[in-house]
């Protein structure tokens, strides 16, 4: 008996130890699966957080999808302005080709039917006799503000037009004459002076020597000269229209540069205030005068008093 009591108290006391050493390792795993929970996300959060992603990409393809579609509402702006520009330009030309044609035939009917026959005639004479020479219709060349005669066509020679020089110089009203020993033409319009010599790329612009990209020559006993040279030498803008085949020389507009503006503004201002003043200057002797009236009516009611004073007495 005694030896099983003892065998019990051993066996109590053992497990008493064992409990003891396993309560340690038991409260740590507890621990550490306690903090591994603390540590993961829960359910909500995951959720939480896979909406939150969600809405970000939705803000994101929204906004890619404003900016796509600025861009292409820019594009179409700009297509739709090039549109409008382009159909802009083809009326222009539209209506710049119509008004051409329509002084064309203007000019045309300026010609006698006998003037028409001498320019056509002149026109087989100078294709017959010079080759590689573009004979153009007489009234495919005009000025825009004016009238221009021909008796012999205009032609293109190289790439460069001719015109008849009596032609051009009566349209434009200058003064031409020619010297046959030297060769000569000589063109005059108010302080511009140009001498041109026949076959010559050189010419004289007062007294300046100038190169010429057409020589001047004799057609149909004409003197021919080159018809870009002499109108920007006389300050005129020079058009072709390449669909109506015209050529139509037009006075360059001068430029109003701000120093003829201010000029303009001070005598503006001076004339102004010279008005004012004289109508000041008015308006004083107006009321000296209408002074000067009522003083004289005061005197003469006085006078009048004093009259009917006296006779009162």
């Amino acid at each position: 008996m005694e030896n099983k009591r003892r065998l019990s108290q051993k066996l109590c006391a053992i497990g008493v130890a064992s409990a003891m050493l396993l309560s340690p390792t038991i409260s740590l795993a507890n621990n550490g699966k306690g903090n591994g929970n603390a540590n993961t996300p829960s359910s909500n959060q995951k959720i939480e957080q896979s909406q939150q992603q969600e809405k970000q990409q939705q803000g994101k393809q929204q906004q890619e999808k404003q900016q796509q579609e600025k861009q292409q509402e820019k594009q179409q702006e700009k297509q739709q302005e090039r549109q409008e520009q382009q159909e802009l330009k083809v009326a222009e030309r539209t209506q710049k080709a119509t008004e051409r044609l329509q002084r064309k035939e203007e000019i045309k009917l300026s010609y006698t039917q006998e003037e028409v026959e001498q320019v056509e005639e002149a026109s087989k004479q100078i294709e017959k006799e010079n080759k590689g020479i573009k004979v153009l219709p007489f009234n495919s060349v005009g000025l825009k503000k004016g009238h221009m005669k021909f008796d012999t066509p205009p032609v293109i020679k190289s790439g460069r037009t001719l015109v008849p020089v009596r032609a051009i110089t009566q349209g434009l009203g200058a003064e031409v004459s020619w010297n046959n020993e030297t060769r000569e033409v000589t063109i005059t319009k108010g302080d511009v002076i140009i001498v041109i010599q026949m076959d010559s790329n050189i010419a004289l612009v007062n007294g300046v020597e100038v190169e010429i990209d057409s020589k001047a020559e004799i057609l149909s006993n004409r003197t021919y000269v080159p018809l870009r040279f002499i109108a920007e030498t006389f300050k005129l803008k020079v058009d072709w229209d390449e669909e109506t085949e015209t050529i139509e020389l037009e006075e360059e507009e001068e430029e109003v540069t701000e120093e003829d503006e201010t000029t303009e503004d001070v005598e503006d201002t001076e004339e102004d205030t010279e008005e004012k003043d004289t109508e000041e200057k008015d308006t004083e002797e107006e009321d000296d005068d209408n002074y000067e009236q009522k003083d004289d009516q005061e005197d003469e009611e006085d006078h009048q008093d004093h009259q009917d004073h006296q006779d009162n007495e």
